[in-house]
């Protein structure tokens, strides 16, 4: 029920409805049974995958009972936002044999496959990322989450012209996606870079996921690019430099997925929804119907 509702408190299921919705829609009008043809599979959302060996354990588990519990079909997997580098993960860390066996297919819902620049909003001054919790003081607790700076923009394959990731009009300082660890730095975050670079050695042993893909996302919603702020110090930004995407994540790292149509053998959709932001998209309507309408024709 957690992953129905942030709080399964029924006083607190109208403002932490997460994948209760959609859930109701899977067994409502796709006639899916809870704990018998659909699961739910939360993990601990402050680690990063590279910590999550027992997770990716359990997942396993699940996922070959869920199959004998019905006929040894392969299952189809959904997640959402930060869930999609996760099973993106997790698929890299099984054999191809498995995957061929045990999965169908795989949804990821606005996945921010190139990290976000709202992670920098996270560390210097705090950000709820959706949720109803209140702003004051998350970013000291933000700054110790691995899953937040896994999430930093991929220099790699970020856009030269959206390098610039945030001023500091004060000092004139501004920190681009090649220069994140100058800020770390800024910022006295206790082994700060100890933790990036234990997560940029890793991002490159992820990869396609090798398992038949329809991935999905929002765009025309006006997404943060670039945070100006007086001091490293102030509670919030002075101006936030928008871009094309869904409110959370920039478009070009929500439509990197359609690169995995070159990097595997399994067909790779990619579904986008005009004006449908981050959270919303895992309650769309619009997003139930096409995931219908592919499971129709699986």
């Amino acid at each position: 029920r957690s992953i129905e509702w942030l709080d399964p408190r029924e006083e607190a299921h109208l403002l932490t409805d997460y994948f209760h919705t959609l859930v109701e829609f899977l067994v409502g009008d796709l006639g899916y049974e809870r704990g018998q043809t659909v699961f739910a599979a939360p993990y601990d959302w402050r680690l990063s995958p590279w910590h999550m060996t027992d997770y990716f354990e359990n997942l396993t588990n699940l996922i070959e009972t869920a199959s004998k519990m019905n006929n040894n079909q392969p299952v189809m997997l959904i997640s959402h936002s930060m869930g999609g580098p996760v099973l993106q993960a997790f698929f890299a860390s099984v054999t191809e044999e498995w995957k061929s066996q045990y999965v169908r297919a795989f949804f990821p819902v606005e996945g921010p496959w190139l990290g976000a620049p709202k992670v920098l909003l996270a560390i210097v001054s705090g950000d709820s990322f959706g949720t109803p919790a209140p702003t004051d003081d998350l970013a000291e607790m933000e700054r110790t989450l691995e899953s937040v700076l896994y999430l930093h923009p991929i220099a790699e394959y970020w856009p030269e012209s959206d390098q610039s990731l945030l001023t500091v009009t004060s000092t004139n300082s501004t920190y681009t996606v090649k220069n994140i660890a100058a800020l770390l730095e800024a910022l006295d975050i206790e082994d700060g870079l100890k933790r990036l670079e234990y997560v940029d050695a890793r991002l490159a042993k992820v990869g396609a996921p090798g398992v038949e893909t329809y991935c999905i996302h929002g765009y025309a919603v006006g997404t943060p690019y670039h945070y100006i702020y007086d001091k490293l110090t102030s509670k919030k930004p002075l101006k936030v430099v928008e871009g094309d995407g869904d409110g959370t994540v920039p478009l070009h790292s929500l439509a990197y997925c359609s690169e995995w149509s070159k990097q595997q053998s399994q067909s790779v959709a990619v579904q986008t929804f005009p004006n449908t932001e981050h959270v919303g998209a895992i309650r769309s309507q619009a997003v139930f119907d096409y995931i219908a309408s592919v499971i129709k024709n699986l």
